[in-house]
């Protein structure tokens, strides 16, 4: 019998949905995520595991679907060539959410924290940093034009709406179009979607500091 070779380029996928199954448990016997949530008594008590193991419990499948795929999604179109460097950048993302959500929100001691959705928007901001910084920093030749000024629309628009769209949710204190979630979505973190971008604007300058040479963000025909 010969043996079950996978792709490299499976691996992650694989892996991720795996670890998101295992996490999820509780949505097959409609039980509450309460072993695996961010709990900040539970932690404070020595449960350190909650930290990391927050990011992917989810209180419903469509909470699960949404995120997964918004992570899924951006990680493809992430392009940074170290995967080191990429996810680097995720878990700066994630850290931060989780700092700002910990630090700024009263919710979070009451209702715990969990999801990937801070991360996500964090992601999410690099990607749109990185091709606007491709796009401005490309002086290529005239018939590249409308590729310049797509990558960077497209760049443009990503940075901006998951900026704009954490500062209102924190000024207003609900998430965005959060009536048409109904209860699946538990009880929303807001501050963890600006702790994303913050994270996110972290990642970039970091990147950015160690590739002086901006077009190597992405190849040049990405878009």
């Amino acid at each position: 019998m010969r043996p079950l070779h996978i792709h490299r380029k499976f691996v992650i996928p694989i892996t991720f949905l795996s670890l998101l199954l295992l996490s999820n448990q509780h949505l097959f016997t409609d039980t509450a995520p309460s072993a695996l949530i961010y709990d900040t008594k539970s932690v404070a008590s020595g449960e350190w595991w909650r930290i990391f193991s927050h990011l992917l419990v989810h209180v419903s499948w469509y909470h699960l679907l949404l995120d997964a795929t918004a992570v899924a999604i951006i990680w493809r179109e992430l392009n940074i060539q170290s995967l080191v460097l990429k996810f680097g950048s995720a878990a700066i993302c994630a850290a931060c959410s989780l700092l700002v959500a910990v630090m700024f929100s009263p919710r979070i001691t009451e209702v715990g924290f969990c999801g990937l959705s801070g991360m996500a928007h964090g992601l999410m901001f690099l990607l749109g940093a990185l091709w606007t910084h491709q796009a401005l920093a490309n002086t290529g030749n005239s018939g590249k034009q409308k590729l310049k000024r797509t990558t960077l629309l497209l760049g443009c628009t990503l940075a901006g709406v998951s900026s704009i769209k954490s500062i209102a949710e924190v000024l207003s204190g609900s998430i965005l179009f959060g009536n048409l979630h109904a209860h699946n979505l538990g009880t929303p973190i807001v501050h963890a979607h600006l702790g994303g971008v913050l994270g996110g604007l972290i990642a970039f300058v970091l990147y950015c500091s160690l590739n002086r040479d901006s077009r190597k963000a992405f190849p040049q025909n990405h878009l």
